[in-house]
């Protein structure tokens, strides 16, 4: 069951972190939302 939640949040960052920046651009509250999701994806692949 954790490892259908981990992918599932996992998932869901990165579809953000997909469409945020199409849809505010790139000014400095998406760069670091993006870096923010791309740190727990990687922490997430991790375990």
């Amino acid at each position: 069951m954790r490892s259908r939640a981990v992918q599932f949040v996992v998932l869901l960052l990165i579809l953000i972190s997909i469409a945020v920046p199409g849809i505010f651009g790139w000014n400095f509250f998406v760069k670091t939302l993006y870096v923010f999701n791309l740190f727990i994806i990687v922490f997430a692949v991790a375990l």
